[in-house]
């Protein structure tokens, strides 16, 4: 799913702004932040629905 989020975004910024300019890694960070914020906490938080151990 990283790579999803981070092609997917990637290639949807560069075609809508046509900016050559534009920082990327700015983009990448916007798309993987969610990612990196919610699988933390949903892990915590939910241990007792998605523990398969």
């Amino acid at each position: 799913m990283l790579f999803w989020h981070l092609g997917g975004s990637l290639f949807l910024g560069r075609w809508v702004f046509r900016d050559p300019a534009m920082d990327l890694r700015v983009l990448a960070l916007g798309a993987v932040l969610p990612d990196l914020i919610d699988k933390p906490i949903g892990s915590i938080l939910f241990t007792d629905y998605f523990d398969t151990g």
